[in-house]
Parts: C-alpha cells; structure tokens; sequence
C-alpha cells in the first residue's frame, strides 16, 4: 500500500467528453491507476470534501463493489467455509 502525501490544494477538474462537451466539477473524488509491473499503483484525489463526505464517497465504492458482485462469495470460500464449520463441530 502506497504513502499518503500532502497535495497541492486542487480547486476543480474538468472532464472533457468525446463530443466536445466540457464539465467542471468543483468537489468530489477520483483514482488515478498507474501500472506497475505486475501491480497497479492507485493514486486518490479528493477535492473539496470533508469529513463525513469521505464516509460516504467509501460507502458509495462499497456499494458499487457489491451490485458489481465483487464481494459474493467464491466456490472456493464457501468450501473453506464449510470446511472451518465442520472442524468448529468436532
């Protein structure tokens, strides 16, 4: 896991479309992914956003990593699951 740094204070980010179409957002969150070798190095930007809004900027990830599936378990947990039952029983 990478090292939390002090950043330039970022004031807005603009998102330019395929269109020509441009937005500036004023507050908010986003990930930059920088690949490494065999590792990809994750890099947050957050602007604008206080305390309880970073709460809620991990919940909203929570969320979307669980409707994407993401944290249902595998064949292989549910077995090693079953398996850590049985021994508990004896």
């Amino acid at each position: 896991m990478g090292k939390i740094e002090p950043e330039k204070e970022i004031k807005k980010v603009v998102i330019c479309y395929e269109d020509g179409e441009k937005k500036e957002v004023e507050k908010g969150f986003f990930c930059e992914m920088q690949p490494e070798d065999e590792c990809l190095n994750l890099t947050f930007h957050m602007f604008q956003v206080e305390g309880k809004e970073l709460v809620c900027i991990i919940e909203g990830m929570m969320e979307l990593g669980d409707r994407l599936g993401m944290f249902s378990p595998t064949k292989e947990t549910q077995e090693g699951e079953e398996g850590n039952r049985e021994r508990k029983r004896s």
